[in-house]
């Protein structure tokens, strides 16, 4: 019996040591990591960590145990764990000018750098990152040994700089600019869409100053409460932390004064959001309604939540019937599951049976059709059919 508990035991630990190297990560040794990339003609991934990065801790926890991920990474590359304060880590820091942890690197056994990214990724995202990594035609060297040829051509200079972004390396502004350099025209769904993943908060920024001037555009092709949000962040970022709302407003009435009403409104919708409960339940279902009511979003997501707000908060009638007619309003900007689900539920609290009921059910097709869990929209039918 003695032997079978010491046998079991081994096995457990050798169990836990696999799973610990489920990505067959060679540590600290980047001569053997060449040495091998060598004989198995592979690239070496280098994750360049430190002790102290909690990034680099969340990636081992998550990312690199992914069976996905490891399975790719294993197949395709020699992987390599590098510490970049001790031992080979402080060289190859110096080489490759590592700024940031943690960042990952596709090396050629002589270590020309074939691919590379920086920060924490989830599993697809490293996963693509692998891919593109192996690829001949989509890793980073291909584009830049491609780039003196293909310079002036739009499609390739875009495709160019939405890898550099998603590898969060900082050559995208330049790349960004010598696409923005062949369009006559900024204007149109696919410019408007690579313009504002590239603003930042400098709200001094060219690009930043063009979203604010074609505001409208932005708006219609960008999901409302995103291009609110950047603008938002960069006028907040801009007048520092000891800003007051009153400075927002007026940055708001200087940079963007089509919007700036609208924006103050939303400015105060949040704030009564920002607490632990909302106050004054009545003021924040006044505002809702009005700011939706007045300002007609198209931002479905946004007045769903309002609508959802009240529904769960209400304490009468008449805030439930207005909480009612946001939601109504989220369905006419966009049909679906989730604004039909709220509807449902205010008019259940209205006890109006035979709207709840219309609404609930089309929320429930809904859910199977788009492959929903409408377990909750389950349960309001049942306390509907209890009306």
């Amino acid at each position: 019996m003695k032997h079978i508990f010491i046998h079991i035991a081994a096995l457990c630990l050798l169990t836990f040591s696999l799973q610990g190297q489920k990505m067959g990560f060679i540590k600290e040794d980047l001569a053997k990591a060449k040495r091998l990339a060598a004989q198995e003609n592979k690239l070496i991934f280098v994750d360049a960590y430190t002790t102290w990065c909690g990034p680099c801790k969340w990636m081992d926890a998550n990312v690199f145990k992914d069976k996905e991920v490891t399975k790719l990474y294993k197949k395709s590359f020699i992987n390599l764990k590098l510490d970049m304060e001790k031992g080979d880590g402080l060289a190859f820091a110096e080489q490759y000018q590592v700024m940031a942890f943690p960042s990952f690197y596709f090396l050629t056994p002589e270590g020309e750098v074939v691919h590379t990214a920086r920060g924490a990724f989830a599993a697809p995202d490293m996963y693509k990152i692998g891919t593109d990594a192996a690829s001949t035609t989509r890793s980073l060297r291909a584009y830049q040994q491609n780039y003196q040829a293909e310079k002036s051509n739009p499609d390739f200079l875009l495709s160019y700089s939405m890898l550099l972004k998603e590898l969060r390396l900082d050559e995208v502004d330049d790349i960004a600019e010598d696409y923005l350099a062949t369009q006559s025209d900024w204007s149109g769904e696919r410019n408007t869409k690579f313009i504002f993943d590239l603003v930042g908060i400098d709200i001094e920024d060219d690009r930043f100053k063009y979203m604010l001037d074609h505001a409208d555009e932005f708006y219609e092709h960008i999901t409302p409460s995103k291009v609110d949000t950047k603008i938002l962040n960069g006028i907040h970022g801009n007048l520092g932390p000891e800003s007051t709302p009153d400075d927002v407003e007026a940055q708001l009435d200087k940079l963007i004064p089509s919007q700036a009403q609208r924006l103050k409104d939303k400015m105060y919708l949040e704030h009564m959001l920002s607490g632990e409960y909302i106050e004054d339940v009545e003021i924040f279902t006044n505002m809702a309604y009005f700011y939706t009511m007045h300002w007609q979003p198209s931002d479905w997501e946004y007045t769903n939540n309002l609508a959802w707000i009240i529904y769960e908060n209400g304490v009468n009638k008449a805030q439930f019937e207005k909480g009612k007619d946001i939601a109504l309003q989220s369905i006419a900007s966009d049909d679906n599951y989730f604004n039909n689900d709220t509807a449902a539920a205010l008019f259940y609290m209205l006890a109006d049976k035979d709207q709840a009921m219309k609404y609930a059910k089309k929320a429930l097709a809904q859910s199977e059709a788009a492959g929903l869990d409408s377990g909750s929209t389950q349960t309001l039918i049942q306390m509907i059919e209890g009306l």
